[in-house]
Formats: C-alpha cells, sequence, structure tokens
C-alpha cells in the first residue's frame, strides 16, 4: 500500500511540473504572439504609408496622350 501511494504521489508531481512547464511555455507563446501582431500591425501600417506615398507620385505624373486619336 505505502508503494502504491509513493507510487502515486511521484505521478502527482511528475503531472505538477508538466503543467507547470506548460503553463510557462503557453506565457512565453501568448507573448511572442503578442509582439507577432504588434510587428504584423506596424508593418500594414508602413506598407499602406508606402502605398499612399506611390500613389500621390502617380498621381503627379503627367498623363501620356494617345497620339492616334
Amino acid at each position: 500500500m505505502d508503494q502504491e501511494l509513493e507510487q502515486l504521489s511521484d505521478r502527482v508531481r511528475r503531472m505538477m511540473g508538466i503543467a507547470r512547464r506548460l503553463a510557462d511555455e503557453n506565457a512565453q507563446l501568448r507573448t511572442q504572439l503578442a509582439e507577432a501582431r504588434k510587428a504584423h500591425a506596424d508593418l500594414q501600417q508602413r506598407m499602406g504609408e508606402a502605398r499612399a506615398r506611390v500613389e500621390l507620385a502617380l498621381s503627379r505624373l503627367p498623363v501620356a496622350i494617345d497620339q492616334e486619336h
């Protein structure tokens, strides 16, 4: 009986260690995800700004007149 309780106690300790490691890993992954989302949002904003600058530059180009008409 004592041996069975000791084995059960060992299993519970191992499971608690695994749960603790998984919780730590989950917290790290959440942090990484938040950082990746912020980087993505920043990149999207920069792309939008670049797109606006390109569109503005294109709008300032003279329009080519079709010589065949």
